[in-house]
């Protein structure tokens, strides 16, 4: 893997990393972001994104292929989940970093989003 590539997989999966851990120590407050956003089973999804996203922080780093992949896939429905809530105007806390960072969904979250689809993409170009 080209050092970009490196870098880039780096930032992915410590990103990943970050929001999933995040997410487990505040799985309640996640659990009410997830309601708002009328989401189906938000107190199952409360745990099961965040060990998902840790999943793939892990395989980023261990298989990068595959876990830049699985990446693009979570970051899109991630990014179709916020669209449809701001569509909707619904005012909620993002819970995307748990305790982290907490503020309301906006536009930002899905640049943020694509900023982090851009890196896997370079994962993928280098492996």
């Amino acid at each position: 893997m080209s050092p970009i590539g490196s870098i880039s997989g780096l930032a992915l999966a410590s990103t990943f990393a970050v929001a999933g851990i995040s997410k487990l120590l505040r799985r309640e407050e996640v659990a009410v972001s997830f309601r708002a956003m009328g989401l189906p089973a938000a107190q199952s999804l409360s745990m099961g994104v965040p060990v998902v996203e840790i999943a793939i922080s892990a395989l980023i780093v261990i298989i990068p292929a595959i876990g830049a992949a699985l990446s693009l896939v979570m970051l899109a429905v991630f990014s179709f989940v916020v669209a449809r809530a701001l569509r909707q105007g619904i005012e909620v806390d993002c819970g995307c970093f748990g305790a982290i960072l907490r503020k309301p969904l906006s536009r930002a979250d899905l640049g943020r989003n694509a900023l982090l689809a851009a890196l896997a993409v370079t994962v993928l170009a280098s492996v």
